[in-house]
């Protein structure tokens, strides 16, 4: 029945937010099966639950899959509601994600863009997505060392962010993550410090201490600390990150290996 798959959908986005991948990913596909039995595999709830599986999968480090599910979300979402529509460039965007973890950054950036673009126009500069896609971008830039143009981007998200989310909000404190990161690879370890501290200090309020993102955050500290040369405080933080990833994630996503 439809309301089951929403209500299995939607508990199983709560989950994936809190980091909890692996009791996600049944009650997502669960979803994903009760859409595309009831409702075709051309229909926007559908590209909805394609989406969310797809998103659980970036998570966890299947690349590939993610990419699969997708492309063929932002293909119904293309034929069904335009190719200017909101959902489309939700799609764009989470493509564009994907395609930057594989490494595809040419291919990532057009797909970021054009998101860009669609939210820029239709839900405004100030839109809580158009952060969404110029962290993205900004994330992109980073990869390709245009360390400069990466931060105009972060500082952008993260000027929107604080407005419409709030400053104790994980989008917030991942946009401040990405900086410190950009920071950290100009040399400007000081601010950089700045900029993490209060990222991990917001995802331990707001995730907990053991959510895969503080992980990001004590790990971005940790290599801070070995900038520095400090490196018992170093191993630290980065053995308390590994931890948490591998309790998390696993053994074999990419960010544990």
């Amino acid at each position: 029945h439809l309301a089951t798959a929403t209500s299995r959908a939607n508990l199983g986005n709560l989950l994936h937010s809190m980091g909890l991948y692996s009791m996600a990913e049944p009650l997502c596909q669960s979803a994903r099966v009760i859409r595309e039995g009831t409702l075709g595999l051309e229909n926007p709830d559908t590209a909805t639950s394609l989406d969310n599986v797809a998103a659980l999968f970036h998570a966890m480090g299947n690349f590939e899959e993610s990419e699969s599910l997708q492309t063929k979300a932002l293909e119904i979402r293309k034929k069904i509601l335009g190719v200017d529509h909101p959902s489309t460039a939700t799609s764009h965007n989470n493509l564009g994600a994907v395609l930057r973890a594989k490494g595809e950054l040419t291919k990532a950036e057009l797909h970021c863009r054009r998101a860009l673009e669609i939210w820029e126009k239709y839900l405004g500069p100030t839109h809580p997505k158009t952060g969404t896609s110029l962290n993205n971008l900004g994330m992109l830039l980073h990869k390709k060392q245009e360390y400069e143009s990466a931060m105009s981007y972060f500082k952008r998200a993260l000027a929107i962010w604080e407005r419409s989310v709030g400053h104790e909000h994980p989008d917030t404190a991942g946009c401040l993550d990405n900086m410190a990161t950009t920071l950290r690879e100009q040399d400007l370890i000081e601010d950089a410090f700045t900029y993490c501290i209060k990222g991990l200090e917001i995802r331990k309020k707001v995730l907990g201490a053991r959510h895969p993102d503080t992980a990001n955050s004590l790990d971005n500290l940790g290599r801070l600390f070995a900038a520095r040369g400090l490196m018992p405080q170093a191993k630290l933080y980065l053995m308390e990150a590994s931890e948490i990833r591998q309790a998390s994630l696993g053994l074999h996503h990419p960010k544990t290996v």
